[in-house]
């Protein structure tokens, strides 16, 4: 059901709006008429929107036609505005048409009302139309400005018989010229690069001969001696009278080309430091295959890149290390971005062992995760450390040796001394007292005199070296002593010492420190860890030699471990400082309510250097 039209109505004689309603009606419009007949009336309806169409007299007692005209005008200039009056002239009806009324009738010839609503009505639809597409275009040029803008890519027209071109905002922008300049050729070529206006010229004439589309970049030497990189692009279009008018895009690439060149540079010197660097470089995928190894890491193995690229990394580890190399391997994959740090051996070609300090951290790539990994050959630091320990284990033997020659020639001396004086003062006493008691404190006197002499080499005495017994030996006596020390009322737990491997002659100075550890780690276990069973294992490879100690106690509190011990305790501390200046690799896992390992390995280059 088609609805009603809604018609304001200014009229001052309400018959007479009546009669126009029912001449409307009478022609099939239904109507819905709001008459009003003040100023203020007027504007209020104005307001609403709830109108099609308006009617007005011109002449009212306190208001007249023309001004209702203005404020509607003003107010809804979509709307159709008719005058219907009696007494309107032609010369007033003229103005009224250039103020914006739609139409005119006049109250005596009312029959025209009918067309002259429709009239309205349709020019009213018109004008709406129109203004609907105006806006519409409005908004399409806008956004394509502003798409233009933020993507630097401006548009361009070229009708080639006549020479004229077209040239958007973007445009403009991109060749710096102000938007009141006419475009022309020449204009466009002064901005071109000297050395880019040849190849232009001939690109651009070939295509305005072939009548082809064209594509070219080129380079804009701007007035403040920047240069621009474009990208133009053309489509020919041939009009109704066979002329050519290449409609393309310019595109500023400028940006881009730098961001491309800085990206080169930057690429080429993260190569230059990667192939160059005196540092050995692996990255691993997750999966643990080399992706790629930098030429002085693969020489430094002796290989060539393309021999260790595709292989799985760990081939070139030290067999004994490799356990230990893929659990920072997972940690790094566990944890992206923080870094694992630890001393391994890796294996050359040729078999020789290169002893290294490697850092790895893992990183979120698109295809996964990969490992990176520097590695410092610490060969020779290494090897300078342990002649380093082995002088100063020497020297502290050496010294030792010196003390206890000393403590021999002046306290054991003074001492027996001493043991004569007592016994003639003892022979004495019963039958010359007096004598007796000067001896006694002649004694007295060299023991005073002893015990300056000896004080000096007691300060520098350090418990000796043990003697050139079996390490599983010391460690069953000092299993046995620990458990004898135990208190009466507690149980000992089982102690045992295993030997596996043909049994080797260790160096004197190192077998010392070996024993040492192991004796912290056995009173740990027998005083500490409230343990059923404690193990002492020594294993006699051709490669190594390998210290276990091993309890089934309540174990280490995790905190304790990561801050390498107690405050105020020096075992832990102590063990790994041995370890440490013996070039050993130690090794301590321990985990609440599931005991303590301590184990000790020593390559056999260290391990078995003979007597001393």
């Amino acid at each position: 059901m088609k609805s009603p039209l809604r018609i304001l109505y200014l009229e001052d004689d309400p018959k007479d709006a009546e009669l126009v309603q029912a001449m409307l009606e009478a022609e099939g419009v239904a109507c819905l008429m709001t008459r009003v007949e003040t100023r203020a009336d007027f504007l209020a309806s104005l307001e609403q929107d709830g109108f099609d169409l308006i009617l007005a007299d011109y002449s009212l007692p306190s208001f007249d036609g023309i001004s209702a005209l203005k404020l509607a005008v003003d107010k809804r200039p979509e709307m159709p505005f008719i005058f219907v009056s009696g007494t309107m002239g032609e010369e007033v009806a003229i103005e009224a048409l250039k103020i914006g009324a739609t139409d005119y009738v006049l109250k005596t010839r009312l029959s025209r009302i009918l067309p002259s609503v429709q009239r309205a009505l349709r020019e009213g639809q018109q004008r709406a139309e129109r203004t609907f597409a105006e806006e519409a275009l409005r908004r399409s040029e806008a956004y394509l400005s502003g798409a233009q803008r933020l993507s630097q890519t401006g548009s361009v027209g070229w009708k080639v018989s006549s020479g004229e071109l077209y040239w958007s905002e973007e445009t403009y922008r991109i060749f710096d010229y102000d938007r009141t300049t006419k475009p022309t050729v020449e204009l466009f070529l002064q901005r071109v690069h000297p050395e880019d206006v040849a190849p232009v010229k001939q690109i651009v004439e070939r295509a305005a001969q072939d009548k082809k589309n064209y594509e070219h970049k080129y380079r804009l030497l701007m007035p403040d001696g920047s240069i621009k990189y474009v990208h133009f692009v053309a489509h020919a279009l041939t009009d109704v009278s066979g002329d050519i008018e290449f409609v393309g895009a310019v595109m500023d690439e400028t940006a881009a080309k730098k961001a491309e060149e800085a990206l080169r540079l930057s690429e080429e010197q993260w190569r230059d430091v990667f192939e160059n660097n005196p540092i050995m470089y692996f990255m691993v995928d997750a999966a643990g295959k080399v992706m790629a190894v930098n030429p002085f890491g693969a020489g430094q193995l002796g290989y060539r890149v393309d021999e260790l690229v595709s292989q799985p990394v760990l081939c070139f580890f030290y067999e004994a290390d490799r356990a230990e190399v893929e659990t920072n391997f997972a940690l790094c994959l566990e944890q992206l971005g923080r870094g694992q740090s630890w001393e391994f051996r890796c294996v050359r070609k040729d078999g020789t062992v290169l002893r290294v300090r490697g850092s790895a951290k893992a990183v979120a790539r698109v295809n996964g995760p990969i490992v990176l990994i520097a590695c410092e050959d610490i060969t020779e630091q290494k090897r300078a450390e342990e002649a380093l320990f082995h002088a100063g284990l020497e020297a502290r033997v050496s010294e030792r040796m010196r003390i206890a020659r000393d403590m021999h020639d002046t306290l054991l001396q003074s001492l027996h001394g001493l043991m004569l004086r007592f016994q003639a003062a003892r022979n004495m006493l019963p039958r010359r007292p007096e004598e007796a008691m000067r001896a006694f404190d002649g004694a007295l006197t060299r023991a005073d005199q002893a015990i300056a002499e000896s004080r000096d080499a007691i300060q520098g005495l350090r418990t000796a070296p043990v003697a050139p017994i079996d390490l599983a030996d010391l460690l069953t006596a000092m299993g046995q002593e620990l458990a004898d020390s135990q208190e009466a009322n507690s149980d000992s737990p089982a102690f045992r010492v295993k030997v596996a491997g043909e049994r080797q002659t260790l160096s004197l100075s190192l077998q010392d420190e070996l024993y040492r550890i192991g004796r912290e780690a056995l009173r740990n276990a027998f005083q500490h860890a409230s343990a059923r069973h404690i193990e002492a294992e020594i294993l006699y490879d051709e490669r190594l030699l390998r210290l276990r100690i091993t309890d089934d106690g309540k174990g280490i509190a995790p905190r304790v471990l990561e801050q390498g011990g107690r405050a105020g305790h020096w075992g832990l501390i102590g063990i790994r400082e041995r370890a440490k200046r013996m070039g050993a690799q130690l090794d301590l896992r321990s985990e609440p309510g599931a005991g303590t390992e301590v184990q000790l390995t020593v390559p056999s280059s260290l391990a078995y250097g003979g007597t001393e």
